[in-house]
């Protein structure tokens, strides 16, 4: 189920009402972000390909050959050869392991090597692999009018401080930055502005506000441990204590997090990642029964 960012916003907003006066706009949605990209770490996206056979046993792994791979993220979980006809009824027949190879490098280029298999010109295989969870177009507009806007229809955009819609790039800059996608562009003065959504399941959405909710939070006890005023005695100490609540927050958010992702993936609270680590290095987590942990290692501070 598609998600736009600004529901992630109206239910982080109820859940860290201090988010809206203590972070910018453009560092709430980055958080957002990051925790779908958490979460495409702690249970990744499948994505299918068909490739065409070309009589050979070399394929390059790009965008082309495999639409949604990212490098560094993706792995290739099954390779039907040849890849059936769904409408046939035909038998989906699988390679073993050792009939691919994701990881063979020649100079810069990377390709999927079948030493056992080459697929003809009139043959395809279906390849199966772990994706990202990527942001597209929504469905809620905004009619945008700014003089010599220079957007082209596709561009990733957003607003800054000043209320000015600009450029988000492309890319990761894009992916973190951007909260809108241009969908159509009347003049050069005129644009249409659509909200960007992401796609993932259902029973997932409150987990993710939870891992948002738990990196705002830690952001915000950042913001007030660094802003102490040592002048002041009361407010440093102010300060110092909200900093502490919100890293209590931020913990608490976690933990629901983890609990949510444990039980869907059958890890539990003992996988591989500590996110108590994430939260405070300084502090050792005083869980009944150690750290909890996660699918995947990803954060170093």
């Amino acid at each position: 189920m598609a998600f736009e960012l600004s529901e992630f916003l109206t239910q982080l907003m109820n859940m860290v009402p201090e988010a809206d006066t203590e972070l910018a706009a453009i560092i709430r949605n980055q958080l957002i972000k990051q925790a779908v990209v958490d979460y495409s770490k702690d249970r990744p996206d499948t994505a299918v390909s068909d490739v065409t056979g070309d009589g050979g046993k070399y394929y390059p792994i790009n965008t082309t050959n495999l639409a949604a791979w990212s490098d560094e993220f993706s792995r290739i979980s099954s390779i039907q050869y040849p890849a059936p006809a769904v409408a046939t009824d035909e038998t989906p027949v699988y390679l073993e392991k050792e009939d691919w190879d994701e990881d063979y490098y020649a100079g810069s280029v990377r390709y999927l090597w079948l030493p056992n298999h080459a697929p003809a010109a009139t043959e395809t295989f279906r390849v199966t692999y772990t994706a990202t969870y990527l942001w597209s177009a929504g469905t809620t507009t905004t009619s945008v009018a700014q003089t010599a806007h220079g957007f082209a229809v596709g561009a990733f955009v957003y607003q800054n401080a000043a209320g000015t819609w600009v450029s988000a790039g492309t890319g990761a800059t894009a992916n973190l930055l951007a909260t809108h996608k241009v969908t159509s562009s009347a003049d050069v003065n005129n644009f249409v502005a659509t909200i960007l959504a992401v796609s993932v399941p259902e029973i997932d959405f409150f987990a993710l506000c939870n891992r948002a909710a738990c990196l705002i939070c830690e952001a915000i006890a950042e913001r007030f441990s660094r802003t102490s005023d040592s002048t002041i005695t009361a407010d440093s100490v102010n300060h110092t204590t909200r900093a502490e609540q919100f890293r209590a927050q931020a913990k608490r958010f976690c933990a629901l997090y983890s609990d949510h992702i444990g039980a869907i993936t059958g890890e539990g609270l003992q996988g591989v990642l500590g996110f108590a680590d994430f939260i405070d290095l300084d502090t050792s987590p005083l869980w009944p029964t150690g750290r909890d942990f996660l699918t995947h290692g990803r954060y170093t501070r």
